[in-house]
């Protein structure tokens, strides 16, 4: 079937007097290339919502930013231009959307099912409401891999071996105190200047999920990861309020059910890329250590989300009440 690309507002006059009267076609802009999980999610987002609307709605997805950079393409999210996307909590956050910080605080999370009761939740939906305010429509989350320290020579097996190491940290303020907090030395940098810095020393190690360690081949030299887990930010799906408030309610229902396919087919991908990665990685002298107890590691940066998190005191408890 060939599918009409609809402008949003197009979209608000066109409804008939059935639930999918007209095609639509979605425009999904993301940064990362086709081979992603995330264009894969996205695809499987297309899959269902074409099954629940009888095939009258669907996505066209540009990948690899071919729409322009984060920035520029929320704003057109914003104007309506673009339909839908998927960034970051400190996208957003940038905007005025400020409570979405409270994803990326470290050790926010104790493990996957207390990210989801969040993320899936009451306060995931109360997160995710405050967007209306800048014409954004949250249509919900994707629990992403988290990031874990990596070392070069350094086997850290406790929160006390990460002493004086340089670590390459991102350049946000909370990401370099959150370094700093584990008694390690934040030394920020570009990503593409972090191999060169592993391989002569500069640093002593960096931070990335599992899959972003592997895709960069740190294996090659870096041999000790720790499954900390300090930033375990998710993913954030956009539509444009306007092109929200131009679907009817039956098409609204089919894009959550169409978000919900998508969000659990982001987490099977990383789960088994993990498991796969994590053998490959063991296979080439990589060691992997888990944390146990993560309590060491959440009481040395606690400071830091009352810190960080104290314009939005009562979040930050509702999401360490939420079970």
């Amino acid at each position: 079937m060939k599918f009409t690309t609809f402008t949003a507002a197009a979209v608000a006059t066109v409804m008939g007097t059935t639930a999918f009267a007209q095609d639509i076609t979605l425009r999904y802009a993301i940064q990362n290339p086709e081979s992603h999980v995330s264009a894969k999610a996205a695809m499987e987002f297309d899959r269902v919502l074409r099954e629940e609307t009888d095939g009258e709605m669907g996505i066209q997805l540009f990948a690899g930013g071919q729409l322009g950079g984060v920035k520029d393409v929320i704003q057109s999210v914003q104007l309506g231009a673009i339909d839908m996307t998927i960034v970051r909590p400190g996208h957003v956050a940038d905007l005025g959307a400020t409570e979405f910080n409270a994803l990326s605080m470290p050790y926010i999370f104790s493990d996957d099912e207390h990210q989801d009761a969040v993320l899936f939740g009451d306060v995931g939906e109360r997160i995710l409401a405050t967007l209306e305010s800048i014409d954004i429509k949250g249509v919900g989350f994707y629990r992403d891999l988290p990031r874990h320290f990596f070392f070069t020579d350094t086997a850290v097996t406790e929160i006390a071996d990460m002493e004086g190491l340089k670590l390459r940290s991102l350049t946000s303020e909370l990401a370099v105190d959150t370094i700093a907090a584990v008694g390690a030395a934040p030394t920020p940098m570009p990503f593409s200047e972090l191999y060169g810095a592993l391989q002569s020393g500069v640093v002593d190690g960096g931070d990335q999920p599992i899959t972003g360690f592997a895709a960069q081949r740190y294996q090659e030299v870096a041999k000790h990861i720790i499954l900390d887990g300090h930033d375990a930010s998710p993913l954030i799906v956009l539509m444009s309020k306007r092109t929200w408030d131009g679907l009817n309610e039956a098409q609204q229902a089919a894009v959550m059910t169409a978000q919900d396919a998508a969000a659990n087919i982001f987490v099977q991908i990383n789960d088994e890329s993990v498991g796969a990665l994590t053998e490959e990685l063991t296979a080439a002298g990589v060691t992997i250590v888990p944390v146990e107890d993560k309590t060491p590691w959440q009481e040395a940066t606690a400071h830091l989300i009352d810190e960080y998190g104290a314009d939005f005191p009562d979040l930050i408890e509702a999401i360490r009440a939420a079970d």
